[in-house]
C-alpha cells in the first residue's frame, strides 16, 4: 500500500499532534476504572475519591509534558525525508544535458523520494519467493560426526574398503592363490552398535525390513526429493580415486525426481516409526547394528546407500562387479566425513574381538 512514511511530517507535526487527544481519552478511562474500584471497595468519602482522581491528573500532566519534549527533541530532528527529497530535487535540476547524454543507458535511474512523504510499502511475506536466493542446505548427517571405517570386517587396516566403487579384493574361488576385484556399493560409516541414525533430508519412510537374501540385514529406506539431494552435494574430492573409488555408477541418473536413502545393518528402527510416516531432516529414525553379513564384524558400521530404487539396484548390462554398483551414487559426495579416530575404532575392534 502507499502510505506516508514515519520519517516525514509537516512543520507543525500535525500527524504526531493527533496523539495528544489520546492522552485525554486514556486519562478518562483510568479515572473510570478507579471510580469503579472505589465503589467496589465501598469508599464513598469525597476526600479519598478526589485524592485518587487528582493523582491520575498529576500523572497525566507529567506524561503529556514528556510527550511534548519527545516531539521537540527526538521526533522532529529525526524527520529526514523532506530534507533528502529537497536535496535530490536540487541535484537533479543541476544535472546538465551533457551529463545526461554521457550517462550509461544500461544503469537504471534511481527515483527521487516523493515530496509528499508517501511511499509504497510491501509486506515482507510477499517477497519471500520473488528472488532466486539459494536457501540453506537441508542435509543432516546420517550419524553425528561421521567417519569412514578404518578397519575391514576382519580387523585389517583397509580404510578404502568402505568407499564406493570396485575398491575391494577377494580370494578367487577357482584359484585361491589369487585375488579378484570386488565392488562395494555404498559408504561404510563407523558406528558402534546402537548408534543413533538420522534422516538426512525431509522424506517418507517407504521400507523397513530384513533384506537377508542380499546380506544387508535390517534396512530402512527413506524416499527424498531429487532437488533436495542435488542441493546437498558437498565440495569433497574423493579420497580413494587411486584405489578405484568412483563418483557414481553408470546407470545412475542425478536428474531423477526422487531418490532412496538406504540405511543398512540396523539393529532396529525408532520404535514409533512406521512405513508411510513423513520425517524431517535431522529426525531420529533408527539405530546402527551388525545385522546381515556384518554379524560379528570387527568394524561395526552403517552401510549407507543413495539409490534410484527402493531395492534391486543392480544393473545387468556390464560385468559382474560393475553391475553390483547399479543405480547408485557415492554417498561421500554428500556425507561430510570427519577425520578417522583410529584410537576409538581400535578400542571397539578389540572389544568385539575379545567377545568372539
Amino acid at each position: 500500500m502507499k502510505y506516508e512514511s514515519e520519517w516525514y511530517a509537516d512543520e507543525s507535526l500535525r500527524k504526531w499532534n493527533e496523539v495528544d487527544e489520546l492522552f485525554e481519552e486514556e486519562k478518562q478511562q483510568q479515572k473510570a476504572l478507579i471510580e469503579a474500584g472505589l465503589d467496589e471497595l465501598g469508599i464513598t468519602e469525597p476526600y479519598f475519591r478526589y485524592f485518587a482522581l487528582d493523582v491520575v491528573d498529576e500523572a497525566h500532566k507529567h506524561v503529556k509534558s514528556n510527550w511534548q519534549l519527545e516531539k521537540a527533541q527526538r521526533i522532529k530532528p529525526s524527520l529526514w525525508w523532506k530534507q533528502v527529497a529537497q536535496a535530490q530535487a536540487q541535484t537533479q535540476n543541476q544535472t546538465t544535458s551533457t551529463e545526461q547524454s554521457n550517462a550509461n543507458t544500461n544503469t537504471p535511474k534511481l527515483s527521487n523520494l516523493s515530496a509528499d512523504g508517501k511511499a509504497w510499502f510491501i509486506h515482507p511475506v510477499a517477497m519471500m519467493d520473488y528472488f532466486n536466493i539459494e536457501m540453506a542446505k537441508l542435509w543432516h548427517e546420517p550419524l553425528e560426526n561421521p567417519q569412514r571405517t578404518y578397519y575391514n570386517f576382519s580387523g585389517a587396516d583397509r580404510a578404502q574398503n568402505g568407499a564406493f566403487g570396485i575398491v575391494r579384493t577377494r580370494l578367487d574361488k577357482n584359484n585361491p592363490k589369487n585375488t579378484i576385484p570386488w565392488a562395494h556399493a555404498g559408504l561404510d560409516v563407523f558406528a558402534d552398535i546402537n548408534t543413533p541414525c538420522y534422516a538426512c533430508l525431509d522424506g517418507e519412510i517407504v521400507q523397513y525390513k530384513n533384506e537377508g537374501n542380499n546380506g544387508y540385514g535390517n534396512v530402512l529406506v527413506l524416499k527424498v526429493n531429487g532437488e533436495d539431494l542435488r542441493k546437498s552435494r558437498n565440495e569433497t574430492d574423493l579420497e580413494f580415486r587411486d584405489k578405484s573409488e568412483i563418483e557414481q555408477a553408470k546407470d545412475f541418473n542425478i536428474n531423477a525426481d526422487h531418490f532412496y536413502l538406504r540405511y543398512c545393518h540396523l539393529s532396529d528402527k525408532r520404535a514409533d516409526l512406521e512405513v508411510g510416516d513423513k520425517v524431517k531432516s535431522g529426525d531420529l529414525i533408527g539405530y546402527t547394528g551388525d545385522t546381515g553379513n556384518a554379524k560379528k564384524c570387527l568394524n561395526p558400521h552403517l552401510h549407507f546407500e543413495i539409490a534410484m530404487k527402493i531395492t534391486g539396484n543392480r544393473s545387468t548390462a556390464y560385468d559382474t562387479q560393475t553391475n553390483r554398483l547399479g543405480f547408485k551414487i557415492n554417498p561421500a559426495l554428500f556425507v561430510n566425513l570427519q577425520p578417522i579416530d583410529k584410537d576409538e575404532q581400535t578400542k571397539v575392534k578389540e572389544r568385539r574381538d575379545n567377545k568372539k
